[in-house]
């Protein structure tokens, strides 16, 4: 009888919280596991390798367990895979496909759940205030920042962190919860090798962990597998991050003609990638005049024109090493601050392009109607990021690719964050609040970028673009940089698509297999220090 009530309960669980299967999975699971050794544990006494995806989308499982199997044939070391959350079990299948020695489930205890419940409750008690969030750490680990991010992802409305409130105990739960998980996984020692193709978030504990006890990081994002040999402060670069090496490479096999071609595709809307185009496609560029009648100020200013390019608030501030102010709303509310009080400029404010992904859109609008500002505007939405090259003067970003983008055309720019593109010399970056103010009231004494800066920011913008290794796996979409967002984002599209494939005799294991451990990208404690120093 307790058996019975124990399945019925245990029924109605999964019908309630996990994904169905879906037809796509069942196929490919049963097509995939041909390719691959049905021997298990064949490395038995050796330390094994962990790989981790959040989530179920079928493109990153196949680009990092491709990655997993070809290491651990390298290697000889058997692979484990993390579990996900409860209503992607469903995706264990698929990963079961590759011949894995075994599935790690992400569970705990109910008397470790209390106890876990309990902690949250403690450190939530002691904090009152968005900055004592950053200053919190665990068992020696610093994990403020990522706390503070998890807490914005996990409410969209809310840009910044003033006060604590109750329903932040549920994340701090969500994150320790995985602090113990991590913490347990990787002091038994039984992993030599990490694999993950997110550190976001509250993903962010187990490759703190793995770092404390020495394991290999390894990281795939887009095709692209990254070897994380040094961590500064426990803490990742970003994936797009620009190396001494790649920009010697590129300085020494592609042509300045390639370089400006590529430039012109991204500038007209073109480019690979949908983050690269956002700022460009099916917007229209303003003169200045056009933009001066608008705005209300006169034709004939001879007036500065200087443009803030406003961060989406919730897309992870602390990604990098270091973040002047507390967060991407902090920041933009205390630049306008500084801008307004500057005599002789005029400050656009513009959008980010993924407003609208991240439930921003119209945020700035709304921001500058409420302060009030007498020399701050908005640009229109359809504006074209090109026509600020052209006549602005000036580019304030935290950290983002605008950035990049401006001193390309050699407009100065000013920065509160190290973004991808620190230590080139590229920007004029600040590492406190006092040098920044100072900075930006003194902004008209800057001059124009010299040639040199110019054509090192257009290599970097370049290398920045190609985020994808020349060997891709076949089987999975091509067009998944082009292809619409609900494309994207749909299973059966991407199933139909790879299953497809793999039936008319596509090999999984192609060219990406074979190559994939020639192209890695090693990350090291070289990565964001000055450029000049390591000349």
């Amino acid at each position: 009888m307790i058996v019975r009530a124990g399945r019925f309960i245990k029924k109605i669980f999964k019908k309630r919280f996990c994904k169905p299967v879906s037809v796509g999975e069942y196929e490919f699971a049963a097509l995939n596991q041909s390719f691959w050794n049905t021997e298990n544990e064949l490395y038995a006494d050796h330390k094994r390798i962990l790989v981790y995806v959040p989530g179920d989308f079928i493109t990153p499982i196949i680009e990092t367990m491709l990655f997993a199997k070809r290491l651990s044939e390298t290697r000889q070391m058997d692979v484990d895979v993390l579990g996900t959350d409860m209503k992607y079990k469903s995706v264990s299948s698929v990963y079961r496909s590759f011949q894995i020695h075994g599935l790690v489930e992400r569970e705990v205890s109910p008397f470790e759940k209390i106890k876990i419940w309990c902690q949250a409750l403690r450190i939530w008690r002691t904090l009152h205030f968005g900055e004592d969030i950053l200053t919190l750490t665990y068992d020696g680990i610093p994990i403020g920042e990522e706390i503070y991010d998890s807490i914005l992802s996990h409410n969209k409305a809310q840009y910044t962190i003033d006060k604590i409130e109750l329903k932040n105990i549920y994340d701090l739960y969500l994150f320790y919860k995985n602090m113990h998980i991590a913490k347990r996984l990787f002091c038994s020692q039984q992993y030599g090798v990490f694999i993950f193709s997110d550190d976001d978030y509250i993903n962010a504990p187990f490759v703190k962990y793995a770092a404390k006890y020495g394991v290999e990081l390894y990281q795939t994002s887009v095709g692209r597998i990254l070897f994380h040999r040094a961590l500064k402060n426990f803490t990742l670069k970003y994936v797009v991050q620009i190396t001494r090496h790649m920009y010697q490479k590129c300085c020494a096999h592609v042509s300045r003609e390639t370089i400006e071609q590529y430039l012109a595709i991204r500038f007209r809307g073109e480019a690979k990638a949908d983050y690269d185009r956002q700022a460009f496609l099916g917007k229209r560029e303003y003169s200045k005049e056009e933009l001066c009648v608008l705005s209300g100020i006169p034709i004939e200013t001879k007036k500065k024109f200087v443009v803030v390019a406003a961060h989406a608030f919730s897309d992870r501030p602390h990604s990098g090493d270091i973040m002047v102010y507390r967060d991407y709303y902090q920041w933009l509310i205390e630049t306008l601050k500084i801008l307004d009080s500057v005599e002789d400029v005029v400050v656009f404010v513009k959008e980010h392009p993924s407003a609208m992904l991240y439930g921003e859109k119209g945020s700035i609008a709304h921001l500058v109607r409420q302060y009030g500002w007498t020399q701050i505007y908005t640009l229109p939405e359809d504006f074209h990021t090109y026509s600020i090259f052209k006549y602005f003067d000036y580019v304030v970003t935290c950290k983002g690719t605008i950035g990049l983008e401006a001193a390309s055309f050699g407009l100065p720019v000013f920065t509160a964050g190290q973004g991808y593109y620190y230590g080139f010399g590229i920007d004029i970056n600040s590492t406190s609040k006092d040098e920044y103010r100072e900075r930006l009231q003194n902004i008209k004494q800057y001059k124009r970028l010299p040639h040199a800066i110019q054509e090192r920011a257009k290599i970097l913008l370049y290398i920045m673009g190609q985020i994808t290794p020349p060997y891709t796996p076949s089987v999975i979409p091509q067009d998944r940089f082009r292809a619409n967002i609900d494309q994207l984002r749909s299973e059966e599209y991407q199933y139909t698509y790879i299953n497809k494939r793999l039936t008319e005799g596509k090999s999984i294991k192609d060219g990406y297999y074979e190559y994939v451990l020639d192209d890695i990208i090693v990350f090291d404690e070289t990565v964001g220090t000055t450029y000049e120093d390591l000349s």
